[in-house]
């Protein structure tokens, strides 16, 4: 077949289509991007330094941050400013699990007493609220349970009796995309 002006003009443009196309499900298409991925400004931040029956007094923390997608987790940067965000990570604030349409990330201390464990165990859960505001609430349990005679104190056997332990402090940040 011999090829003509309108036939290479139309092979060029199924071509440049074709390759227009975004590939689907072939190799690896790079990070996903999260909903929660943005620069936050923070509007609200209470703590609760009693007990976690309901939000607390205001307190000054973070005025802005910054969630990144990192495929498997969130981590949590803190900026200066909302232009200026830190490299390095907060671990302590980041988000490991995905649960639904929330992100849990978990700080677990425990050490093993004379037939128990004592431990300090925080919780931080992130939400979307009008799918761009961010809202994270934090609940820090402490306190002692029994275990058994060579049960060692996991992290899996804190989560298994936090019923057990006290929830002393309840925080709640509230931020917008910043702008």
């Amino acid at each position: 077949m011999m090829m003509t002006k309108t036939n290479t003009r139309i092979a060029a443009a199924l071509l440049t289509a074709t390759l227009a196309l975004p590939s689907l499900g072939c190799g690896d298409d790079g990070p996903s991007t999260s909903p929660f991925a943005d620069t936050y400004q923070v509007v609200l931040h209470t703590r609760n330094t009693e007990n976690c029956d309901g939000e607390g007094s205001p307190f000054d923390g973070d005025d802005y941050f910054e969630l990144t997608d990192e495929g498997d987790s969130l981590a949590y940067h803190v900026c200066d400013a909302a232009d200026d965000c830190r490299d390095a990570v907060n671990d302590s604030k980041s988000f490991t699990i995905q649960d639904g349409d929330a992100w849990i990330g978990r700080t677990i201390d425990a050490s093993g007493t004379r037939g128990g464990c004592n431990v300090t165990f925080t919780e931080r859960v992130a939400t979307l609220e009008n799918n761009t505001d961010v809202r994270i609430e934090t609940r820090t349990f402490s306190g002692e349970f029994s275990r058994e005679e060579g049960q060692d104190c996991t992290d899996q056997l804190v989560l298994e009796n936090r019923g057990e332990l006290t929830c002393g402090q309840f925080e709640v940040v509230l931020a917008v995309p910043a702008d």
